[in-house]
């Protein structure tokens, strides 16, 4: 789902690289609250997603 800042006003950052969301687009996975959403520039959700995807795989390979 695609966002933007007026949905958190309280100066929110990308949980990927820190930096402020600012007016942008982003991405939003949401959590049980504001505090629990994890909000991603569109850029660093592709990232994340290669690093995360590439965790899974070094688990199913160990556990196989």
């Amino acid at each position: 789902m695609i966002e933007h800042e007026t949905r958190h006003p309280h100066h929110p950052t990308c949980y990927h690289c820190y930096a402020p969301i600012g007016t942008t687009p982003y991405i939003s996975w949401h959590g049980g609250g504001l505090r629990d959403d994890v909000l991603l520039h569109p850029d660093c959700a592709a990232e994340f997603a290669i690093r995360l995807l590439r965790d899974v795989h070094e688990v199913e390979c160990r556990t196989h």
